[in-house]
């Protein structure tokens, strides 16, 4: 089984309202999935990161949904 992780969860845990391992340890070992849109708006996150604090948080999101975290990846979904 999996689970969706919507952008709106990426942005709570940037913004601190949400702890990233919290999210972790709600997710467990289940696999993380991500719609298009969702993978878009965080690579776009990614690339438009001021410092390299945001840039760590916002590619932390990418590796837990098992995608590059480069900001020059190129990820296309189907």
């Amino acid at each position: 089984m999996g689970v969706v992780v919507d952008t709106s969860v990426w942005v709570d845990v940037e913004r601190g309202r949400l702890a990233l391992s919290d999210l972790e340890a709600a997710l467990g070992a289940d696999t993380v999935f991500a719609t298009p849109v969702t993978i878009a708006e965080l690579a776009y996150g990614v690339r438009r990161a001021r410092t390299q604090e945001q840039r760590a948080t916002r590619s932390a999101a990418l590796k837990i949904c098992g995608l590059p975290a480069s900001p020059s990846s190129t990820v296309t979904a189907c």
